[in-house]
């Protein structure tokens, strides 16, 4: 497999994107595996070392030149590293299943309290109760976070599930 450019195949190994106010690559990478509670997860930067390195090899034939792993490979890795704590994570939370699918497709985020309470009205955990739950284990927050969810109007999902949601955001993951 002949190597790709530089400049395409290696964002450099401190940012996944180029550009002076760019984040740096493990500051990016923290906020995809944290929840919305602020927990970080260690499993989810194994998950993000397993997976960039086979899409590192995949891709680009090997290392890059500046790095084992480039940003690049950080970057197309996050999709699955979504799915897989989606996956793993929500199926503690089977009560919730049908209430996360309610996600999928949905184009935007944050969400106020009438949309949710509008897409879980038909299922036996809704409203407010349905809202505090998926709170409480970090899958939504406030969208001011110091706001309690008890009385926030708006609610965002926190990166590290938005693909794993399936929610179709346009925007870098």
């Amino acid at each position: 497999m002949a190597r790709a450019p530089n400049e395409l195949r290696n964002s450099g190994p401190e940012q996944p994107y180029k550009g002076k106010s760019e984040a740096k690559l493990l500051n990016w990478m923290i906020d995809r595996a944290t929840d919305a509670k602020g927990t970080t997860f260690p499993r989810e930067f194994i998950s993000y070392a397993n997976i960039s390195r086979d899409k590192q090899i995949k891709r680009f034939d090997g290392p890059s030149e500046d790095s084992l792993i480039s940003g690049r490979a950080v970057v197309d890795a996050y999709y699955d590293v979504s799915r897989v704590r989606c996956q793993t994570y929500l199926s503690e939370f089977r009560d919730l299943k049908d209430h996360v699918k309610k996600f999928r497709g949905k184009h935007d985020a944050p969400f106020t309290r009438g949309e949710l309470v509008d897409m879980f009205a038909d299922l036996d955990l809704h409203g407010d109760d349905a809202i505090l739950r998926l709170d409480e284990i970090g899958l939504i927050a406030p969208a001011h976070k110091q706001q309690d969810a008890a009385v926030a109007e708006s609610f965002d999902i926190p990166r590290l599930y938005r693909a794993g949601l399936g929610l179709n955001i346009i925007a870098r993951p």
